[in-house]
């Protein structure tokens, strides 16, 4: 047990002023609310699907851009400006700990669109969807659900 707890103590490494600016920069930009897609309200026009599609590609790009442009480059020049960690011993340790965290923070913003996609489908949920059968069925001339 003790050599685990060695090992696990070893492998860490604890909290430092660049995680704590990586943490501030994510948040305080606003990067933490960002989103990969840009969903119409309840109350909004049907708009054609496949407007909807490109827009929805457009809105992805753009938070990507914003990502590898401004977030990257915040993130760099905190990393540019760590003095305890480089070229020392536990370098390599820093470098997977701000991995770790840059994943998580990108993971996020994923994880987020994603959540509101579902949601914003859901809205269009049928409870009791048309079997194949009654779908088959279906004339030009009756009424749309």
């Amino acid at each position: 047990i003790e050599q685990s707890r060695d090992a696990i103590v070893r492998s860490l490494t604890v909290c430092n002023q660049s995680s704590l600016r990586l943490l501030k920069l994510w948040h305080e930009s606003g990067y933490s609310d960002m989103l990969m897609v840009d969903l119409p309200a309840p109350s909004a026009p049907l708009v054609d699907i496949d407007r909807f599609f490109d827009w929805q590609k457009t809105c992805c790009a753009d938070a990507v851009k914003k990502l590898k442009l401004q977030w990257l480059s915040g993130v760099c020049d905190i990393i540019r400006e760590e003095n305890l960690h480089l070229g020392a011993p536990t370098e390599p340790r820093f470098f997977r700990s701000v991995s770790a965290l840059l994943s998580l923070q990108t993971r996020h913003v994923v994880s987020q669109s994603i959540q509101a996609l579902v949601e914003f489908f859901q809205r269009y949920a049928n409870p009791r969807p048309l079997t194949a059968l009654e779908v088959t069925r279906l004339r030009d001339t009756d009424e749309r659900q």
